[in-house]
């Protein structure tokens, strides 16, 4: 008899039943999705608890890929998701997924479960470049992501400086070193120690330059910018 997999969605039982599992405790919530109970909730289970939310040409990103590696602890309930601005074909708006498009470098995207994820350091970068504030959740995120891929906000700042016009990189370096800081200094070990190590294989390999970004399917622009369609620089 053929093991079932150990995540579960609507399309296996219906959301009652899996309620009910739930209560029972035979399965927990997994991002939109439930796991059965005996398996740990690691980086490549949570990978593969977003492959029918992404195509082959989704990459998580931002908030989506921080649940991934581990330095938050609850999936955003949209996944956020980039695109490859020079893809052939762009997947049609839908309100299930938060989706950018995003010029991307072979070292900014790795393969985990067979999709496509920001780098702990690209996923860092883009929380501080992107996010609309800026408060202790999100220095931890970063703070996280720096502690298990074992990477500095110096290193993401001389990445960011690579690029002579990318946009928010003065604001991204600030927040970055409140997210190291907050790494040195405050950020209780018991915050750190349940973080999942990262293993990252199959590097993607892109031919993309530099960053140029645009937020399409209507989903909310940078700060001081239009809520229309438009690129950055």
């Amino acid at each position: 008899m053929a093991r079932l997999s150990p995540i579960l969605r609507t399309d296996d039982f219906p959301s009652t039943e899996l309620s009910a599992l739930r209560l029972d405790g035979v399965v927990y919530p997994l991002g939109d999705s439930y796991c059965v109970i005996d398996e740990v909730s690691d980086v490549r289970l949570r990978a593969t608890s977003l492959v029918p939310v992404l195509s082959t040409r989704l990459i998580a990103a931002r908030l989506s890929a921080a649940w991934v590696w581990g330095a938050i602890a609850s999936a955003p309930a949209r996944p956020q998701v980039c695109v490859a601005a020079h893809a052939r074909r762009r997947p049609a708006a839908t309100a299930r997924v938060t989706v950018h498009e995003a010029v991307l470098t072979a070292a900014d995207v790795v393969t985990v479960a067979g999709i496509g994820i920001t780098t702990p350091r690209r996923t860092a970068i883009d929380i501080a470049r992107f996010s609309l504030r800026f408060g202790t959740p999100e220095a931890t995120c970063g703070a996280l992501l720096m502690r298990l891929a074992g990477f500095s906000a110096a290193e993401c700042i001389d990445e960011m400086e690579r690029n002579r016009n990318l946009p928010n990189k003065i604001r991204a370096a600030r927040r970055l070193r409140s997210a190291e800081q907050l790494l040195l200094g405050d950020l209780r070990e018991e915050e750190l120690s349940g973080a999942d190590a990262i293993h990252v294989v199959d590097r993607v390999n892109p031919p993309y330059g530099i960053e140029h970004t645009v937020e399409v399917s209507g989903v909310a622009h940078l700060e001081d910018e239009p809520a229309e369609r438009k690129a950055v620089a």
